[in-house]
Parts: structure tokens; sequence; C-alpha cells
């Protein structure tokens, strides 16, 4: 990730885009695409639960509770735009950088 995933702070966090593909056979941060964070989840797109995943696995990168992440934009699409409280715009690009 070179390049680094597009970032803007907002309210006491950061908001970034994810491109989500759900049904991967492994679950993890796969890079960045077109200024986005890529990342695969196990779970199917059903109820919730590859939301509920993404969130999770956001959390546990981040270092931050899983409260600390929402998705504002995008439930049901595979391009989301996320939220993540208590965090800076150059902790969010070094960690998921690291990962």
């Amino acid at each position: 990730m070179s390049a680094g995933i597009e970032t803007r702070a907002q309210d006491g966090g950061v908001v970034f885009a994810v491109k989500v593909a759900a049904g991967a056979s492994r679950e993890g941060i796969a890079g960045q695409i077109g200024g986005m964070l890529k990342v695969h989840i196990c779970v199917a797109r059903e109820k919730g639960k590859a939301n509920k995943a993404l969130i999770k696995l956001l959390a546990k990168a981040l270092g931050v509770g899983r409260g600390g992440v929402q998705i504002l934009r995008g439930e049901t699409a595979t391009i989301k735009t996320i939220f993540v409280s208590n965090v800076n715009n150059e902790q969010v690009q070094t960690l998921l950088e690291s990962k």
C-alpha cells in the first residue's frame, strides 16, 4: 500500500473507503485499490454477517473496540464508507499499511 488510502479527519476520528470481497477463502486486509482499502471477508453477504465481520476485522487491525468502527454508507454495497473514532489519519495509514 505504498500510495496509501485516502483518509479524512471527521468528528474525532477518521473516515475512509473500503472495498469488501465477501465469501473469500481467507480473511484479512488485501491491500489498496484506487485509494480505498481492500478487505477480504470469509462470510457471505447475508443478514449483515459480512458487515459484522468487517467491523471486527477493522477494529482489531486498528486497535479500537468494535464500537469505534461504524459503516457510514454502503451497508448493502461492496464499497463502504467507514468511520473509526479516536484515531487520526497517520495512525490509520501506519496501522493499515503494516498489515
